[in-house]
């Protein structure tokens, strides 16, 4: 249950940077072509996830970096998903033995 909440924290704080992008003083430029087509360019930044003051599951909060990367502009279906992990043998944190993950 607690990998669930991690998460859906980390795929909330993904689309709020969609919309609203980090401010860091090394942020690259939200026009970075370096972009396969399809997808858009996300600056990287620091924020706080977690809380103190919600859900147990929330605690406790810390500051997380997160470089920038790109993301696909549409999801995509499992039935995609798994060709491409047919295709290329990559594992998400879902298929690997769990272990204390920072996330960067």
């Amino acid at each position: 249950m607690k990998t669930f909440w991690h998460k859906s924290l980390i795929i909330f704080f993904l689309t709020i940077s969609l919309i609203f992008p980090f401010s860091t003083p090394a942020q690259a430029s939200s026009t970075d072509n370096s972009c396969p087509g399809g997808m858009v360019f996300i600056p990287g930044g620091t924020f706080r996830m977690g809380s103190h003051s919600h859900y147990p599951s929330e605690i406790s909060a810390s500051d997380v970096t997160v470089d920038s990367f790109c993301i696909d502009r549409h999801e995509i279906t499992n039935a995609e998903f798994r060709k491409f992990v047919k295709a290329t043998g990559d594992q998400t944190i879902t298929e690997r033995p769990y272990q204390n993950h920072n996330f960067r």
